[in-house]
């Protein structure tokens, strides 16, 4: 959707440098102008490679006798150059977000599976260890990569700081961690009940998302199974998905998902059998750490969105977004739904 749109627009450009130049020629440039315009919409709104695209534009025998032609040209090789790497950024950031599905659809719950069965048979090697300290770590790698990638990919975003990169990996992973902590306890004290918990707070989440009017996919179908992929992230982790400020929705979520895991980690301490009481005593200090653990995650998101947030240093240093009037930065303009997602 985003390639074709980004090709459509590129093409409407172009069509406007031709016909411009019909009010100022001849019958025979009219004509000429006419069949070349032609051609290029063909090519450019086909599916070809973009390297197969500068190949023909490159073997074309373009009008070398009329001035008007002839200027068009180089116009035309800039255009076609900078569609291509519109395309290219588009990939790249969908490679991204496709990394970001992966982690959540498959590695966090994983990682929470394995911290319940270290918890349950109370044995832990050291590779396991190291296995879930390297996921904990990607989990919030991936939240950065995703950020990074889509603030690059949007041409009126500021890129984050090396500062401002630190503080936002170090936020998410003071979040994530006490709530796949509470997870993995409510699992050691209800294991089925897991099941009822994830349905029904999928369920939440996904008319939460639904109820935001996301617009990413082409077809309904897709749509729905894109907002269902949203609500398995929300599930373990922020995950902004409309335009505009974010704070009055990062607030319900995070205190909603503050009292859920509250709750999920006092269920345990209230409810496990007597006989297991001594066995998980190690694990007191550390249901009592995941509280506070998950308060400095907030507190460091505070910061970074009140000193550090790439518009917060460019205001700081005087400096404003400048127009570019070169189509080759500037570019099309992207579809609403890929407008500042994942953060603001």
């Amino acid at each position: 959707k985003c390639l074709s749109y980004q090709r459509s627009q590129i093409c409407y450009y172009v069509q406007n440098l031709f016909f411009s130049q019909l009010l100022v020629g001849d019958m025979g440039s009219v004509i000429s102008t006419k069949r070349e315009c032609s051609f290029f919409k063909a090519l450019l709104l086909s599916d070809s490679e973009p390297a197969l695209i500068i190949s023909e534009l490159r073997g074309h025998s373009w009008p070398r006798g009329d001035r008007n032609i002839e200027g068009l040209c180089t116009d035309i090789c800039t255009l076609v150059a900078c569609a291509c790497s519109n395309e290219q950024a588009f990939i790249s950031h969908d490679i991204s977000m496709l990394r970001l599905f992966e982690t959540f659809l498959e590695n966090t719950p994983q990682l929470t599976l394995l911290l319940y069965i270290v918890l349950r048979t109370n044995k832990a090697e050291i590779s396991q260890g190291l296995g879930m300290v390297t996921a904990f770590l990607c989990v919030s790698w991936s939240l950065l990569d995703y950020h990074q990638s889509l603030r690059s990919f949007l041409q009126d975003k500021y890129e984050l700081s090396r500062s401002s990169s630190i503080v936002y990996f170090l936020w998410n992973l003071f979040l994530i961690c006490p709530r796949i902590l509470a997870l993995a306890l409510f699992a050691l004290l209800w294991p089925y009940g897991m099941a009822v918990h994830f349905s029904l707070l999928w369920l939440a989440m996904f008319l939460w998302v639904s109820l935001q009017g996301t617009d990413f996919m082409e077809s309904p179908g897709s749509e729905q199974l894109y907002r269902a992929m949203v609500a398995v992230i929300l599930y373990f982790s922020w995950f902004n998905v409309a335009q505009g400020r974010t704070l009055h929705r990062s607030i319900i979520y995070h205190g909603f998902m503050l009292v859920d895991s509250t709750l999920l980690g006092l269920a345990w301490l209230w409810g496990r059998p007597p006989e297991e009481e001594e066995e998980h005593s190690y694990l007191i200090p550390v249901v009592s750490a995941a509280l506070p653990c998950y308060l400095l995650g907030l507190g460091l998101r505070v910061t970074y969105y009140k000193w550090l947030h790439p518009n917060v240093r460019v205001r700081q240093e005087g400096r404003y977004d400048e127009v570019d009037q070169s189509l080759c930065r500037a570019g099309p303009a992207a579809p609403p739904a890929l407008m500042e997602m994942n953060s603001q």
